[in-house]
């Protein structure tokens, strides 16, 4: 997917309007399936597939692609067209403040946040006061100041612990801030906090954590000489995507 568009601070604004979900493409069968019916390349499902679509999920607004390029000539454009769209679809005035956008788990989680040159928020917890933490993040990881600044994802009890360097004293209700390891299959704890975390507490990690980006070919062929293998969910069909 192109970053150069994804990543512009106009598009960034114009998303404020619109839901924006991330799919597994060949981390679930039933995702796949959706995708499918967007964008289908010369081998099958891609690996990445991007698309702008009505309320109802069903129609699509502009071209389909495996990026934005494939609709739009540069992030302005995109942005423009946005903007565009949202007018079309007022959509709800303050509307109720929405969950975490939550990555699948840890492990996924791992990889996205690597892929992303992120840091990855570990949520702990269970019922009733893991509901009302993750309402308070939600409206921390929603605001002006916060929003995009992190991935998360729920730990439970398929988490592997074991990969993540310092997790020996995690919380039981509270928060965990990981720094993904260089192939998004481990990590190191930068910080853990029992409860929520205030916005100084997340502005003095990040601070002396902000990663550039990830030059994905060069780390795909060290990884392969590493012996570093990723098992996705179903096989990937897309030969020219990354693995």
């Amino acid at each position: 997917m192109d970053r150069s568009y994804l990543s512009d601070q106009a598009v960034v604004s114009a998303s404020r309007a619109f839901v924006c979900v991330r799919l597994l493409t060949y981390e679930s069968a039933e995702e796949a399936e959706v995708l499918k019916r967007l964008f289908v390349g010369r081998d099958g499902l891609e690996n990445s597939v991007f698309a702008i679509l009505d309320p109802t999920g069903t129609k699509t607004l502009t071209r389909s692609g495996r990026s934005p390029s494939w609709a739009f000539e540069d992030a302005a454009e995109m942005a423009s067209s946005m903007r565009k769209i949202a007018k079309r679809y007022p959509g709800k005035e303050n509307p109720p403040t929405v969950q975490l956008p939550w990555l699948a788990d840890v492990r996924r989680g791992l990889n996205a946040a690597r892929a992303d040159s992120q840091l990855l928020m570990i949520v702990c917890g269970t019922g009733k006061k893991r509901d009302s933490l993750e309402t308070e993040l939600a409206r921390l990881a929603w605001s002006d100041a916060w929003i995009g600044k992190f991935l998360y994802a729920r730990a439970d009890e398929e988490t592997d612990w074991n990969v993540l360097e310092g997790s020996e004293a995690h919380p039981r209700l509270g928060v965990v801030l990981v720094q993904p390891g260089e192939f998004g299959t481990d990590g190191k704890v930068l910080a853990s906090f029992d409860g929520t975390p205030t916005a100084a507490d997340l502005a003095a990690v990040k601070a002396g954590h902000e990663a550039g980006p990830v030059d994905t070919r060069r780390l795909k062929q060290k990884g392969r000489r590493a012996g570093i293998e990723w098992k996705p969910a179903i096989p990937i069909t897309d030969r020219r995507g990354s693995r």
